[in-house]
C-alpha cells in the first residue's frame, strides 16, 4: 500500500462533502490532493483522524486494540472506495 493510499484524507474529503449535504462519489486520491482547505474545513477533517487509517498493520493493530478495550466479540466495518478498481 502506498503512502497516498493510505492518507485518511482522502476519505475525510469526502465525508466532509457528504456534511454540507453533497452527494457525490469517493473523490481520487488526486482530485484530493489537489484540493485546497480553507481553516473551517481542516478542522472537520481533523477531528475525524481518531478513525482507523494506515497500512494495514496499522488498522489491524488499532482494531485489535479496540477490541481488546472494548470486549466486543466481534467488530463491524465498512470501506468506501474512489472506484471499483481501489
Amino acid at each position: 500500500m502506498t503512502e497516498r493510499a493510505a492518507n485518511p484524507h482522502h476519505r475525510s474529503h469526502w465525508r466532509l462533502d457528504i456534511s454540507i449535504g453533497k452527494s457525490c462519489p469517493l473523490p481520487s486520491p488526486e482530485e484530493v490532493d489537489a484540493y485546497t482547505y480553507d481553516a473551517q474545513e481542516r478542522q472537520a477533517i481533523d477531528s475525524w483522524l481518531h478513525h482507523p487509517h494506515g497500512t494495514p498493520d496499522q488498522v489491524t493493530a488499532h482494531l485489535n486494540q479496540v477490541q481488546r478495550d472494548s470486549g466486543a466479540d466481534e467488530l463491524m466495518i465498512g470501506s468506501v472506495g474512489h472506484s471499483l478498481q481501489a
